[in-house]
């Protein structure tokens, strides 16, 4: 279905760099997985979230002037409880510049919040889950600006949202990047 609707699949490394978890913190009430002999700072914990390195990819693209990016992920993120190790499986999706038209039939329409909240639907209509047990909430963390939460008899399923400004800036990004958790 992503790659129908002109995603790309990525798959980044599962180490990350410590630093990161100063902008994406553990949502859990978990630890995250320290390497005992990382061979670098930077691949030094399991990473407890595919945010930080789709936004690295992100980034490498737009530095190579790849402007219009649709990627999706699916990986495994890691988490320590007491001494118990979690690992759960994901589905990030992010998206940034154009993502339809720029041809000479379509005018271009650039990624938005509501592109990102239509993909997401799309996404759930394949699970056939009834909309009756399906409810929202405005998300805030602090990487972002505009979320929205989507529960399933009152569960989280996903996170839609945009990248706050100060977090691109401290990542290196001049253009808003859109996502789904």
């Amino acid at each position: 279905l992503l790659v129908s609707n002109g995603f790309f699949e990525i798959k980044n490394n599962s180490l990350i760099p410590e630093s990161s978890l100063k902008i994406f913190p553990i949502e859990s009430k978990g630890q995250p997985v320290k390497l005992l002999n990382p061979l670098s700072q930077d691949l030094s914990i399991m990473r407890p979230n595919m945010l930080f390195s789709g936004l690295q990819t992100i980034k490498y693209n737009l530095n190579r002037q790849i402007n219009d990016i649709k990627i999706f992920e699916f990986g495994k993120i890691y988490h320590k409880i007491d001494t118990k190790y979690v690992e759960n499986e994901k589905l990030t999706i992010l998206s940034s510049g154009i993502f339809k038209g720029n041809n000479w039939r379509e005018d271009s329409k650039n990624t938005d919040f509501f592109f990102m909240k239509g993909v997401l639907d799309k996404l759930l209509d394949q699970f056939n889950l009834n909309h009756n047990f399906v409810s929202f909430q405005k998300f805030t963390q602090n990487y972002s600006t505009l979320g929205l939460t989507y529960l399933y008899d009152n569960n989280l399923i996903a996170n839609v949202g945009m990248f706050s400004a100060d977090i691109l800036r401290n990542i290196g990004i001049k253009k808003s990047v859109y996502y789904i958790d």
